[in-house]
């Protein structure tokens, strides 16, 4: 609030070499300060009664009560004024389709019509992924199966979308055409749900469980399994649970996929005809990459493991480099399990 009647001189009677110097060799524009004037002395008058007024006009009353005149014209005409001032001393603005143009010049062309903000949150987590030593390949995949069962789709119909999805980015890998890959996977999903599915009850996960009633002693029903999958979980805080369910999923394939390569190895089972090929080591090698992914995350946004220590470990994992330290690849990973999830 300003005390009524506060003295104000016009930035009119002033001098201010700052400003002659803005305007040497062109017209001083003795009009734009009067607006000036007007303007801060309007602003007084409010400000006197107890009234409030624009941030900006309260900037511009500092500036030419107590700061300089340069200060206060340079605010007014490139921050407050809205009305267009013709700029005497500068040329006017060149309409460029107006210009002539040269014989067999081209007129650009966007390079892309999509809209770019598509899949904002997916891009978020790839960006955070990739602040922190995350593949980020791994991050879109995942987010392509969390949007997939978000639909209703069935595990089968889901694995089977991931697999194509894995193979349009490795022929993008091997064949680049610029595409945007978080459109090329994302846009894959189904705009419509599946169809409402009937679910059959499984007859080998019941059991018979008889108990003493008054009404019939030898009364029985079938009573299901039921594992506490999450027990495991609940150590942790609920800003970790989703990290750590998805590390004890990618812990399972591991061990799933350790148990396939092993039979395969096994001679009892080489009688069956079943032999270890490239597609067995490639389903191992694609699950202990995503259980490392999953670690790194899982202890990240833990802050167990520094942006430094997550490159280091994405750069050093690899077969060939943990071996050749005399380490066992196997049970290297299996004891990097955090202690507060077993």
């Amino acid at each position: 609030m300003m005390p009524v009647d506060y003295p104000y001189q016009p930035l009119s009677t002033k001098t201010d070499p700052e400003l002659v110097e803005f305007f040497e060799g062109f017209e001083y524009r003795w009009d734009i300060i009067h607006r000036i004037d007007e303007a801060v002395r309007a602003g007084l008058e409010k400000l006197s009664l107890g009234r409030s007024i624009p941030s900006g006009y309260r900037r511009l009353v500092c500036y030419a009560v107590w700061g300089n005149p340069s200060d206060a014209y340079k605010w007014y005409e490139y921050q407050l004024q809205e009305e267009y001032l013709p700029h005497r001393y500068l040329p006017e603005h060149v309409i460029l389709r107006n210009l002539l143009k040269l014989a067999g010049d081209a007129i650009p062309l966007p390079s892309s019509l999509d809209n770019p903000s598509r899949h904002k949150d997916v891009r978020y987590k790839m960006a955070r992924a990739n602040d922190g030593g995350v593949d980020v390949l791994e991050v879109l995949l995942m987010e392509f199966k969390m949007a997939l069962v978000r639909k209703g789709f069935r595990r089968v119909d889901i694995e089977a979308m991931h697999e194509r999805a894995k193979d349009r980015l490795e022929n993008e890998r091997r064949y680049p055409t610029g595409v945007d890959i978080v459109n090329l996977v994302m846009d894959e999903i189904p705009t419509q749900r599946p169809a409402r599915r009937i679910y059959n009850v499984d007859r080998q996960n019941l059991r018979p469980m008889t108990y003493q009633s008054k009404v019939n002693p030898m009364s029985s029903r079938p009573i299901r399994k039921r594992r506490n999958n999450r027990a495991r979980i609940q150590k942790v805080s609920p800003a970790l649970r989703t990290q750590a369910a998805e590390l004890r999923a990618a812990k399972a394939n591991l061990e799933r996929a350790y148990n396939q390569e092993q039979n395969a190895i096994n001679p009892a089972a080489r009688s069956t005809g079943l032999s270890l090929n490239s597609q067995l080591a490639a389903a191992r090698a694609r699950a202990e990459r995503r259980y490392v992914n999953c670690f790194i995350r899982y202890s990240r946004d833990a802050n167990q493991m520094s942006a430094d220590q997550a490159r280091e470990m994405q750069a050093n994992f690899t077969r060939r480099k943990i071996e050749a330290s005399g380490v066992d690849k196997v049970a290297f990973l299996r004891d990097m399990y955090p202690q507060e999830l077993k």
